[in-house]
This record gives structure tokens, C-alpha cells and sequence, in this order.
């Protein structure tokens, strides 16, 4: 049956762009009143910093966990850890998203930049909200492992 339909670029588009903003409010919607856990790495590409947000909640409706992409926003300036967490806490602000009361705890590579205590971006958001746990990833480091074995 879609085999008859068709559209050009600018529709597909179009219905993709609104398709995704109502898939996003609808998941902001659920995230406002719920804590989850945020998750965030950096890109190695060369002309742009992306750090794709992730955000890991429980859904009661659903009664299942749900992982979702919040938003990749793009870095301008250097990759500082403190350059960073303001990055990430300007996507929640703008999302209506309040980082003390919904986010409960913080996923982020293993490199000093993101999980140092002094200068990194853990260390930087903890200093706003101390009761928030910080982890890295283990499957991160094995894959790092696996991929110089």
C-alpha cells in the first residue's frame, strides 16, 4: 500500500520534523514529573562537538524503562568539563526540565574531562546538586579495551 503514495524531500521532511516534535513533547511531558538519570559523551568528529543528550526513566504507563534521545546539541568553544555541564544544563533548562528535581543521577565516559570530581563535568554539577550520582560507563572502558586488543 505505500508503495502508491509517494512525496518529495521537502514533505518527507516535513512529516518527519513534526512526527519527531510530538514524540519529544510527549516524552518531555514525561519526564517533568518523574526522576531519571541523564546520559551524555562527546562526538570525535572533527568539525562539530555533538554530545548526545540520553535520557533513562521508568515508564509507569508502560511499566518499563525507557531510553530516549533528548537532544545532540552542539558545542561551541572548548570541551571543558565546565563548558560542558553548561551545555547539558542549558538543554534541560530549555526543555523545562529542572536538573535538581528530575535528574537523579548522571552517566558519562570514563575520561577526566567528563567524570573528574574537581573540573569535570560530574564535578561541576555536583556542586549544584550533591545528592546526584555520578557512574561511568564499564562497557565503555571494555570497549576501548577490545577495540586496541
Amino acid at each position: 500500500m505505500a508503495k502508491t503514495y509517494s512525496c518529495g524531500r521537502t514533505k518527507r521532511t516535513a512529516i518527519i520534523s513534526k512526527m519527531a516534535n510530538d514524540i519529544k513533547q510527549c516524552m518531555i511531558l514525561n519526564l517533568k514529573g518523574i526522576a531519571d538519570i541523564v546520559s551524555t559523551d562527546g562526538s570525535k568528529d572533527v568539525d562539530m562537538k555533538l554530545y548526545p543528550i540520553v535520557s533513562i526513566y521508568l515508564d509507569e504507563g508502560l511499566s518499563k524503562v525507557v531510553n530516549c534521545l533528548l537532544s545532540v546539541p552542539n558545542l561551541e568553544g572548548k570541551s571543558t568539563g565546565e563548558n560542558i555541564a553548561n551545555l547539558l544544563k542549558s538543554e534541560l533548562a530549555l526543555n523545562g526540565l529542572d536538573r535538581k528535581r528530575n535528574c537523579v543521577s548522571l552517566g558519562v565516559g570514563n575520561a577526566n574531562v567528563m567524570i573528574g570530581r574537581k573540573k569535570g563535568v560530574a564535578g561541576c554539577l555536583l556542586k549544584q546538586n550533591i545528592k546526584m550520582i555520578i557512574r561511568g560507563y564499564p562497557c565503555h572502558l571494555i570497549h576501548l579495551a577490545d577495540e586496541k586488543a
